[in-house]
């Protein structure tokens, strides 16, 4: 740290100034190498002796180097041996001559030793600033801030932080002591030969120029592109400025203006940016570095620095000084003196990101050494980047003042602009983008989460993998908070700075169920630790309750601390995720149900549970909420149980055939609805019902109006958005487009040869396929092949016995199995294809059909026709509008499978489809 002015004592001093006597005068000189001195003044007359505090005697010296131009005086004098072992110099740190142009220079000052010639000389270190002398750039004159005539004063070094900038010379002007700056010595050939020859690190300016470009090339590659993290393990990788969206920046106080982060650095100069986990801090210093080192925006003429702490903790060594900066940042070795020299001139935008993540008793040492930094080197602009921690409160004011600000959520237009412009930059299409938008702005929980930039982008990533979102809400939660443990992970924090992931999780679900059964969103921080002193006994080494508490509340992006000092989720979709997690290990699932039944609050706590829950369980739960929503003596709560028992479905992967079905019973004819007394009904069971209604393309016109009323009824920003989706294709089916229905996947009036014996040997047929690149046909024994485009439609003749290769067409809409002896196992698949709405199945061996009613088939084709106890497997299927049963015994057996069936219109016409026109009477053809 710099000396106070005017005071004397070698406190904060650089260690290298000596005393340089010759006959009656003293003058300071400056320590290169351990025999070479930097003087700013040669004496002419006299034997030169050199002294170092604190070393007894004088050892002389002769100077090897000087110059005398214009009032420019300096001179290189080397010592008959050295003042210091080459030990006792490195001690005193790295030394830097900054050839910058001294007026840029701020914050210096000049040490030098004053006292009676030939007395015990004193240190003193003064505060001062250079003054134009005349208008070249180095024709300058120094003014210190105290008495200037002292003994000792000539020749002494001007000093920024750890930089040499300039030397006092013995001439003075009006103003002060003129000066000679570090630039002028390091153009003259014989001063650099002379450091060069005593081991003085010298760097040629265009080398350093050339490497500062080098520098600003690799920042922008390092950091010009945002990745995300997939839930299959993979990273996805777009560019940032395709996707950067200015966040707002918020003032501690409530109803501060919001601000740019732009705009707050380059007023303030040293801002503390405080942000949850996935709020954009990361981002923010990317971008920052990204257009400083392109030379864009405000700090066009800053140097950017990141300094990702992690790492720099992470190796154990201590905190680097600026010439260290570009090593330890990853880049590897820069001129010498180059760093100390951007900071010198103030040119530094010094990026720190994720104090937070420093391990709790290093947080000092780290203060310590930015509070170094900055005293060393100021003017120059620094951010430092941390997750909200209690622990941290004091820390911007205690090591260096810095401004405090917070990032704010994604508003409502600004996360419908970031889902474009990731799918734009990820090479996507427009309408996959709104698609997503279209479910986020459906579900209030995806919502939520995506106001979070994290979250937002990682729901893109989502979606960009697997064509849609993950069905069940429990597998999204589960591969979010995969994500930001895998962040931990990744970043090599240790268990000193994030829990464990199963001790994080014991708590994370103790903490959500006391909020939960007391119907509170906050608990009281006392109450927190007894929870975590409690589930602490399974796992030794866990640090102390309340240690333990902050950590998590810090580390694990899921709860925070409030301003009253309790422990919140940070989200509701997680604290019910967690809460019905433990619900199922504590066995209270007779609770689950009637919680579910009495309060709707308890809905996505129950979804959880059934997540969570073992077969068995899962089937005791689902079968208890069927059979309370039977007997449910208000009608609009039995409708909201058995919608509930519906939604589960997609939670419940492995579940009782019998309570499946059960489930699909209860709930035919519920969803869409048929008339304005169903809308009724649904309006009354609540928002559950707006996610499993089917999308406004998918329904004709009079059902799209249906559903716009029961949007509009429900409300709230989901049913709004809902209501206009479906008003819109209310427009387009009153413009003529009628009724849409899912093309058969074969050429029309196609039939195979019968027996079905013969279907094993069929061959595609010469069809209108030929020449779409989206059709993928395939003959007995034909290996699965990779399409240049995505596939929509798939046509396979024979016995194929592995469907596993369904699941990579997630654009799949028509889906036609000729001739399957095996077709049972290719049904299981069916649910993994979410755009799937044409099934034909010809000539195969069918046991059950309740796996259809579980996708969004909506046009069946089933021959031969199966038996009775076959197709009741379809009842309750939501989606499907058409059943086509073309060797039908006649009418008496396609009037039979109507009655089974009273959702879904039979047609039975032998040799292909009925006509056009009779699928064009809105009357006729329910969703």
């Amino acid at each position: 740290m710099a000396a106070q002015e005017g005071t004397s004592g070698a406190e904060g001093a650089s260690g290298r100034a000596v005393v340089v006597r010759a006959g009656e005068s003293d003058s300071t000189g400056f320590l290169l190498a351990p025999r070479l001195v930097l003087t700013g003044y040669l004496p002419r007359a006299g034997t030169i002796r050199l002294t170092l505090p604190g070393h007894a005697e004088d050892v002389p010296a002769e100077a090897v180097w000087s110059q005398a131009d214009e009032g420019h005086d300096a001179a290189l004098l080397r010592a008959e041996r050295p003042l210091l072992s080459a030990e006792e110099f490195a001690a005193r740190g790295p030394l830097i001559l900054a050839p910058v142009r001294s007026a840029a220079a701020r914050d210096m000052r000049v040490e030098h030793y004053g006292g009676e010639p030939g007395g015990e000389p004193r240190l003193f270190g003064d505060a001062c600033e250079f003054v134009l002398h005349s208008p070249g750039a180095d024709h300058l004159s120094l003014r210190v801030r105290r008495w200037l005539d002292l003994a000792g004063i000539i020749g002494a070094p001007v000093l920024m932080g750890a930089a040499l900038v300039a030397l006092v010379g013995r001439h003075r002007s009006a103003q002060g002591h003129i000066v000679t700056a570090a630039a002028t010595l390091l153009r003259d050939a014989g001063f650099v030969r002379q450091l060069a020859e005593h081991g003085v690190p010298v760097t040629d300016p265009a080398l350093r120029t050339a490497f500062e470009q080098r520098w600003r090339d690799s920042v922008v590659a390092r950091y010009g592109d945002l990745t995300v993290n997939g839930a299959a393990g993979g990273t996805h990788a777009v560019p940032l400025d395709a996707v950067w969206l200015p966040p707002e920046v918020l003032g501690r106080r409530r109803g501060a203006a919001v601000e740019g982060i732009e705009q707050v650095l380059a007023a303030r100069h040293r801002v503390l940016l405080w942000g949850p986990a996935g709020s954009g801090k990361t981002a923010v210093v990317q971008r920052l570095a990204v257009a400083a080192a392109q030379r864009r925006g405000p700090f066009a003429d800053s140097v950017p620095f990141v300094l990702p702490l992690r790492a720099l903790m992470r190796s154990g060594r201590p905190l680097p000084p600026p010439e260290d900066f570009p090593r330890a940042a990853g880049f590897g070795e820069a001129p010498a003196g180059w760093a100390s020299e951007v900071f010198a001139a103030g040119r530094a935008l010094v990026l720190v990101d994720g104090v937070d993540e420093a391990p709790p008793r290093q947080r000092d040492r780290v203060g310590a050494w930015l509070q170094d930094l900055l005293a060393a080197f100021r003017g120059n602009r620094w951010l430092i980047t941390s997750r909200p921690d209690p622990a941290l409160s004091s820390w911007a004011d205690r090591y260096g003042g810095f401004t405090e600000r917070s990032l704010g959520p994604l508003s409502a237009a600004a996360m419908g602009d970031l889902v474009r412009r990731w799918h734009r930059a990820a090479g996507d299409d427009e309408d996959t983008a709104e698609e997503l938008l279209a479910t986020l702005r459906l579900r209030g929980d995806l919502t939520r989460l995506a106001t979070n930039p994290l979250m937002c982008t990682l729901l893109c990533a989502l979606h960009l993998e697997r064509g849609r979102l993950l069905r069940g809400r429990a597998a999204l939660l589960d591969a979010l908070l995969g994500v930001l443990r895998h962040r931990d992970t990744e970043r090599g924090l240790t268990e000193d700075s994030a829990p464990a992931h199963e001790a994080q999780t014991e708590v994370l679900q103790r903490l959500a169920y006391w909020l939960v059964r007391n119907g509170s969103s906050e608990m009281p921080w006392e109450s927190a630790v007894r929870s975590v002193e409690t589930a602490q006994s399974p796992w030794p080494g866990m640090p102390p309750a309340e240690e333990f508490l902050r950590l998590l509340v810090v580390r694990s992006g899921v709860v925070h601390q409030t301003a009253s000092g309790n422990v919140a989720f940070l989200d509701r979709a997680f604290l019910d995720h967690f809460a019905g997690r433990a619900a199922v290990l504590e066995n209270d699932l007779p609770m689950l149900v009637a919680r579910a039944e009495a309060e709707a609050s308890w809905e996505d706590v129950f979804r959880s549970a059934v997540a969570f829950a073992r077969p068995r369980e899962r089937s005791l739960l689902l079968a208890g909420l069927v059979e309370r929503g039977g007997r449910a003596g208000d009608p609009a709560r039995g409708v909201r149980l058995r919608l509930l028992a519906l939604s589960c479905l997609a939670e419940a992967p492995e579940l009782d055939p019998e309570v499946r079905t059960d489930i699909l019973r209860h709930a035919a004819g519920l969803v869409p609805p048929a008339n304005e007394e169903g809308v009724a009904l649904l309006a009354a069971a609540g928002p559950l019902v707006l996610e499993l209604l089917p999308a406004p393309e998918d329904v004709d016109g009079p059902t799209a109006r249906l559903i716009r009323d029961l949007a509009t009824r429900i409300g709230g920003p989901a049913g709004a958005a809902l209501a206009q989706r479906f008003a819109e294709r209310m427009a387009l089916s009153a413009a003529g487009s009628g009724p849409w229905l899912p093309d058969r996947p074969l050429p029309s009036g196609w039939v195979p040869d019968r027996p079905a014996a013969d279907l094993a040997r069929a061959a595609p047929p010469d069809g209108p396929f030929a020449s779409d690149p989206g059709v993928l046909m395939l003959s007995a024994g034909q290996p699965w092949t990779s399409a240049a485009v995505p596939v929509h439609t798939v046509v396979s003749f024979g016995d194929r016995a592995r469907f596993g290769a369904l699941a990579g067409l997630p654009e799949l809409r028509s889906l036609a199995l000729i001739g399957n002896g095996v077709a049972q196992e290719a049904l299981r698949q069916l649910p993994g294809l979410p755009r799937l709405r044409s099934l034909v199945l010809h000539g195969c061996s069918l046991t059950d059909l309740s796996v259809v009613a579980a996708t969004g088939v909506m046009f069946l084709e089933l021959w031969p026709t199966p038996p009775p106890n076959v197709l009741s497997g379809l009842a309750g299927a939501g989606w499907l509008r058409v059943l086509y049963l073309p060797d039908a015994a006649g009418r008496s057996d396609a009037d039979a499978a109507q009655a089974a069936l009273p959702t879904v219109l039979v047609l039975h016409r032998p040799g292909g489809l009925v006509d056009e026109t009779y699928l064009q009477e809105p009357a006729e053809v329910r969703p």
